[in-house]
């Protein structure tokens, strides 16, 4: 029993000295965050010390961005950096850099830190093996290891942005939330508040002196006739498709070939699209002419338009069964569906405009 005192106390004493270590690094990184407005500037001897150096009893949120515009130009980095100043002033409001301690749960100070690439700071990049900035760390405790070439970390705690990512505060704000511990809800501060309703204030007031200079002209029912056309084109050409889905306009065969329509039932190319809206637009604006037939006086104006109102509903439908039979090899104009096709409610047969 003796000789397992004095290893008893040394390990005491050890862990007092790590507890003293911790808390020190904690003091400190409140003190930075109450200098820097609650984002700490990082250095390569910073992050070493505070991101990868033992003991670490805190929550640190690390940006990795670019913000040099002359040898980078990063507008996602400036895009969800000013998402995360919002994050950061929601957390600040909840003075979230102090440890929480209520009975059930215990979470650790959280603090946010942003690292910038550069010629000092880019080992710290290269031993993460990021492809690309910008990129957020939620390092806890243990997270973050060094193994000499490279950072060992937990992979759910790190978010690779991308181009292609949908991003707001509110997700940002969730995911922090998350790792953190912290049931944080997003705040606006005052002065982003102000430059917002002022925005809106100013968009609006340009919006009603518009309509009001114009309202003679936009009383005239045949505007609002061409603007509802405009609207159906939009809708039935699968615009809003196209953007969510990244829809190229053409595609290519397996020839290398330019291929305008898409073989699929329920997918489309851009260019098939507004052809074929195009198509049913003019096709319907020929059943509208035929329709009006009887205003015309003379009778070599009504058998003119006439026919011509004829030939583009039969040329529109035309076009459209042609491409429709690419699409769908079996399809013969008539009423129905031969017999081995999809049975049941019109539901199961959505997605498809034709």
């Amino acid at each position: 029993m003796k000789f397992l005192i004095l290893p008893l106390a040394i390990l005491l004493c050890y862990a007092d000295d790590l507890a003293a270590i911790g808390k020190s690094k904690a003091d400190e990184l409140r003190a930075l965050s109450y200098k820097s407005d609650g984002l700490i500037k990082l250095t390569a001897s910073g992050f070493q010390k505070f991101v990868v150096d033992y003991p670490r009893p805190y929550t640190l949120v690390v940006f990795l961005t670019s913000k040099n515009p002359t040898k980078f130009k990063c507008q996602l980095c400036d895009e969800i950096g000013s998402m995360l100043d919002q994050v950061i002033y929601s957390y600040r409001g909840a003075n979230a850099d102090l440890p929480l301690n209520t009975p059930g749960s215990k979470s650790r100070a959280v603090f946010f830190a942003i690292l910038e690439y550069n010629s000092e700071n880019q080992p710290i990049f290269q031993k993460f093996k990021f492809a690309s900035v910008p990129n957020l760390i939620v390092t806890s405790p243990k997270s973050i290891k060094d193994e000499g070439d490279r950072y060992s970390y937990y992979r759910d705690e790190v978010w690779e942005f991308s181009k292609d990512g949908d991003v707001h505060p509110q997700k940002l704000l969730d995911f922090i939330n998350a790792r953190s511990g912290r049931k944080i809800e997003l705040k606006t501060s005052p002065f982003a508040a102000i430059i917002s309703m002022g925005m809106f204030m100013l968009i609006f007031t340009t919006f009603a002196f518009v309509i009001y200079k114009i309202k003679s002209f936009l009383l005239i029912p045949y505007v609002w006739y061409a603007g509802g056309l405009t609207i159906y084109f939009i809708c039935i050409s699968g615009f809003v498709y196209d953007i969510i889905h990244g829809v190229p306009m053409v595609g290519t065969n397996g020839k290398g070939e330019a291929e305008f329509i898409h073989s699929g039932q329920r997918s489309q190319y851009g260019a098939e699209g507004f052809m074929m809206g195009f198509l049913m637009v003019i096709g319907g604006l020929g059943f509208v002419g035929l329709n009006i037939l009887h205003k015309l006086e003379k009778p070599s104006h009504i058998r003119l338009v006439g026919g011509l109102c004829f030939l583009i509903v039969i040329f529109s439908f035309y076009k459209i069964i042609k491409v429709y039979q690419v699409k769908a090899s079996w399809y013969g104009p008539g009423l129905y569906p031969p017999g081995h096709y999809i049975k049941g409610p019109l539901i199961n047969d959505q997605g498809s405009s034709f």
